[in-house]
């Protein structure tokens, strides 16, 4: 190692194109209350001031390291994080910070003690999507809870994000054999359901100690382009996984996530969008197919999932609506 200390977590933060919002991100980890860690910033070939602004908290702070490297995207830049980690590290732990959020000062602390406590290899808390100008939410102090895999991935259990890597502390051993998929993106939705079902138990902490960036420039990103298709393969892979292993509450809760991949996929492509005439009718066909199966083995209502068939079936829902507000307004309903 390049330090004489030990630490307990990596914390690894993939580093590209957000100067304005990096020092924030970093300070948060700095001011932890919780120190014994180490900070990997990976440098995915920044092309503005980021890499000397990771150089300059490598030179103030010990616990800092500056990973350099080609631009490989957020998938290659974990993964030289976590390679790093096993390469030259004695930590124990791992966990991911994206580089234009921010955590609570107490977000490694409560990870970490909350998985000793319930002594799993895995812990997740809450986090809060914040745009600008947005006040942070205040926590009530809970108390950490031991949860089964299998209904932490049900469609039962909704507080806590199953799909994201971050906002989750992992013991290092459970990345020996695997990594995030090169060129794709929805890199966590390929690779986070493989380190849950690794275990029987994981930790959960119903508190929002990660902040989620809901920046400009991230939804300027949401257009969509045919890359997006990645998200289709890997739900597919997800059904895959999930069959194979008859885990069949997990499977109705990427049915319905398939759903909304759909929608949110239908919603992105407007009609100015030099994809549209190709792909809307591509989508809107496997929607509608996906509903009409899903439906035979999952109770879908309505009145939860609304803007799945509002999606699927514009037409005919606008008449639904109508029905339902004379009847709610004659209080026949």
């Amino acid at each position: 190692m390049g330090s004489d200390i030990l630490p307990a977590i990596s914390v690894i933060v993939p580093v590209y194109n957000v100067e304005p919002y990096l020092h924030r991100c970093v300070e948060s980890i700095l001011q932890q209350t919780f120190t014994d860690f180490e900070l990997i910033l990976v440098d995915d070939g920044s092309p503005d001031n980021c890499p000397a602004i990771c150089d300059q908290y490598a030179a103030q702070d010990k616990r800092v390291h500056v990973i350099h490297q080609k631009n490989g995207g957020l998938s290659a830049a974990r993964n030289a994080g976590i390679d790093w980690a096993f390469a030259h590290s004695d930590s124990e732990w791992i966990t991911f910070v994206d580089s234009d959020d921010w955590v609570h000062e107490r977000y490694l602390e409560k990870l970490y003690k909350a998985a000793d406590l319930c002594q799993v290899d895995l812990c997740a808390c809450e986090f809060q999507a914040i745009q600008e100008g947005e006040d942070v939410p205040t926590n009530k102090e809970s108390t950490p809870q031991k949860m089964s895999v299998k209904f932490f991935y049900s469609l039962e259990q909704t507080k806590i994000h199953t799909i994201s890597a971050w906002a989750k502390i992992y013991r290092k051993k459970q990345w020996e054999n695997i990594r995030f998929p090169f060129d794709r993106i929805h890199e966590d939705r390929f690779t986070t359901h493989k380190l849950i079902f690794q275990n029987e138990y994981i930790g959960i902490v119903y508190e929002k100690l990660y902040y989620y960036y809901l920046s400009e420039q991230s939804i300027l990103r949401s257009a969509w382009t045919p890359k997006r298709l990645d998200d289709l393969q890997a739900v597919k892979e997800q059904f895959e996984y999930f069959e194979k292993r008859k885990l069949y509450e997990a499977w109705k809760k990427t049915a319905v996530s398939h759903l909304g991949v759909l929608c949110g996929m239908l919603k992105d492509i407007s009609k100015s969008s030099p994809y549209y005439e190709t792909y809307h009718p591509i989508l809107k066909k496997q929607l509608r197919k996906a509903l009409r199966e899903y439906r035979k083995k999952i109770d879908l209502p309505i009145k939860k999932y609304g803007y799945i068939y509002d999606m699927a079936y514009p037409f005919w829902m606008r008449q639904y609506w109508r029905v339902q507000k004379i009847l709610k307004l004659l209080h026949l309903k």
